[in-house]
């Protein structure tokens, strides 16, 4: 393992359940007495010792040292992709579905719109048609295409995720 020292290093976060995420590889980090409101998107000034390698295989993992300032931002401030074209990580929905941003990362299944993560989901489902469903417990196919039917793409429920060819 090595690591690097870097001052005043900018970082972008998001809070989700009381927990604080790196926006580039989801990684929790730990902010002290600067923690931002749940649902929020924030960057980070610190110093930070960044981690790689190792028996985790760290990329750039920031250890967080001292917090400079700590100031919430919109995510339609980042570069996040869009749904269409990627489904892991924070994506944009844009017009998709009636979110803002979309959270797939381990355990994390969410949507977030308009400053709180409205809808949370607990597991991934293969559609018959190749698509995925973000669900929550207890939700079965037909529930899910009976939705796609009716034109109900994002729910409390679930999330259809758009169709990606084998060739995408």
């Amino acid at each position: 393992m090595y690591t690097s020292e870097k001052q005043d290093e900018k970082i972008t976060v998001y809070v989700y359940d009381g927990r604080v995420y790196t926006t580039d590889y989801g990684y929790e980090i730990r902010l002290y007495d600067r923690m931002p409101e749940e649902g929020a998107f924030a960057r980070v000034i610190a110093d930070v010792r960044y981690l790689n390698g190792g028996a985790a295989g760290y990329v750039n993992y920031p250890e967080i040292r001292s917090v400079r300032s700590c100031e919430e931002i919109s995510p339609f401030d980042l570069s996040l992709p869009s749904i269409e074209t990627s489904s892991f990580g924070l994506c944009r929905i844009n017009d998709y579905a009636d979110g803002d941003v979309f959270l797939r990362e381990g355990s994390r299944i969410a949507v977030w719109k308009d400053g709180a993560w409205i809808f949370r989901y607990n597991r991934i489902l293969k559609l018959a048609d190749g698509r995925e469903a973000c669900v929550i417990n207890g939700i079965r196919e037909d529930t899910v295409k009976s939705g796609i039917e009716a034109g109900v793409l994002l729910c409390e429920s679930y999330f259809v995720l758009p169709y990606k060819s084998e060739q995408s």
